[in-house]
């Protein structure tokens, strides 16, 4: 009896392992059928609340990150509201960290750490934490995505990040060659 329970737990897991590499499969494969970097980032935004619960991209503007697009945003008031948000870096040290390091951190989702203003907008739970992600191109960080949830798959979010950075550059290589190789 006990060795069936063990066989039924393996396939079960198996299948969950299954069912999460399809879902990266799928999210970078839409990433990868992006046109442009705009696309690009709102692919990666979509796909990361397949594997956390919400998620928002902020645009870097010298010491500024601008709102772009949320995805999972139960609680921010419109898009508009997203269009007009500025984070001043030197107001959020757990962002500036990302920024400052290119290396992807977890902290508390306090306004202390990112912001008064992103937790207004965007409100975390209060004894929650926040993945940040820089997105890296050229060894300059171009954009921040931010992911909570009660179970975020750091690893799966990790991929995406990295298949949006790639093929960001890709875009980039095509468009000053002007060619359309992959």
């Amino acid at each position: 009896m006990a060795a069936a329970g063990l066989d039924r737990a393996r396939r079960d897991a198996a299948a969950e392992a299954d069912q999460v590499v399809e879902s990266i499969a799928g999210a970078i494969r839409r990433i990868r059928g992006a046109g442009d970097s705009a696309e690009v980032l709102s692919a990666l935004v979509d796909a990361a609340t397949l594997f956390g619960g919400r998620a928002i991209l902020l645009l870097r503007r010298g010491g500024t990150l601008m709102g772009f697009q949320a995805a999972g945003a139960d609680g921010l008031r419109s898009r508009t509201d997203l269009a007009r948000l500025s984070v001043d870096l030197a107001s959020a040290p757990a962002l500036a960290h990302a920024v400052e390091s290119g290396d992807a951190t977890v902290t508390a989702a306090t306004q202390d750490k990112i912001s008064r203003k992103l937790w207004k907008a965007f409100p975390f739970e209060r004894d929650g934490s926040v993945h940040v992600y820089p997105l890296v191109l050229r060894e300059v960080v171009l954009a921040v995505l931010l992911v909570d949830g009660a179970s975020v798959r750091t690893m799966a979010i990790d991929s995406l990040v990295l298949t949006a950075e790639a093929w960001i550059e890709v875009l980039r290589l095509r468009q000053e060659h002007g060619t359309k190789w992959s």
